[in-house]
């Protein structure tokens, strides 16, 4: 997933220790440029493309709004452009498929991959708040895992139902923080650690949003799908542990959080791992509209 990695993954502190030096993908995700944790990101990106859970909600999008031989596709957000060449043999040459993204180093990364593949695809620097491309030129204009993320998603929707055709399509999928469970044994600290994974994220709650931000922007026959994914036992827990340990530990380091309050987090998660009981899951929501 674009927005689930705890940076410096290679480390393997007991559960509560504090790194001197702490990221998460949150933080990677709002910024721009070459950094530390590039490399990681992009470990991160590719391993989460593979996922059977986010191939399941990248079928669904399509399910939802389908593309065709000869669609014109814009992903806003597109990353290292996994789904751009995926979708560029949906619209087949006849077609086109943009990707742009405000980090250089993703773009780059890109069209490396890209390159040489024969598909009709192209790359491009740029801000989704202003996108520097003719209005009414897609067919499909798409985001995933990424108005979390921007300073407006109002102003990002908005760009993408001008870059959309008339009868055309907006479709956007992102998560709702607020709605992640866990099975912990204190509720009350659950409930603490809650509000530490929201503030992870500019926009927390934008999965509930989207209906509101899509009617907003102008668009009809606006419908939102509902899509959860479930992380159970070890696995689940090692998942969730890798995901969250960076921003729990920063976190402990301002203070919000004390270090035996963080130590007994990850001791009654993991004990629950280690009896394959650990639950965790978290809510997600398909948008999608059609401009009129």
């Amino acid at each position: 997933m674009r927005d689930m990695l705890c940076l410096g993954e290679a480390e393997n502190l007991p559960p509560g220790e504090v790194r001197p030096t702490v990221s998460s993908v949150h933080q990677g995700f709002q910024e721009t440029g070459q950094s530390a944790g590039t490399e990681a990101i992009f470990r991160w990106l590719d391993g989460a493309d593979e996922s059977p859970l986010i191939q399941q909600v990248k079928q669904q999008m399509l399910d939802v709004c389908p593309v065709r031989t000869g669609d014109q596709v814009l992903d806003v957000g597109c990353g290292l452009g996994h789904e751009v060449c995926r979708l560029a043999r949906l619209t087949g040459p006849q077609g086109r498929v943009a990707g742009i993204d405000a980090n250089p180093a993703m773009i780059t990364e890109a069209r490396r991959r890209g390159a040489g593949l024969g598909l009709p695809i192209s790359f491009e620097v740029g801000d989704a708040h202003q996108v520097g491309l003719p209005g009414g030129s897609f067919d499909l204009c798409r985001t995933e895992r990424v108005l979390r993320y921007v300073d407006r998603p109002e102003a990002v929707v908005t760009q993408m139902v001008r870059l959309t055709r008339p009868g055309g399509s907006v479709l956007a999928f992102d998560f709702d923080s607020d709605q992640t469970v866990v099975d912990a044994p204190d509720p009350a600290l659950a409930r603490r650690i809650v509000g530490v994974l929201d503030a992870a994220v500019p926009h927390p709650w934008i999965g509930r949003q989207l209906f509101r931000l899509f009617r907003d922007a102008g668009l009809r026959d606006v419908r939102v799908v509902p899509h959860a994914l479930c992380f159970p036992g070890a696995a689940g827990f090692a998942f969730y542990q890798r995901l969250n340990q960076g921003t729990i530990d920063r976190a402990v380091q301002a203070g919000q959080l004390s270090a035996s309050e963080a130590a007994a987090w990850w001791a009654g998660l993991e004990q629950a791992g280690e009896a394959e009981t650990f639950f965790s899951a978290v809510m997600g929501f398909i948008a999608a509209g059609r401009k009129a």
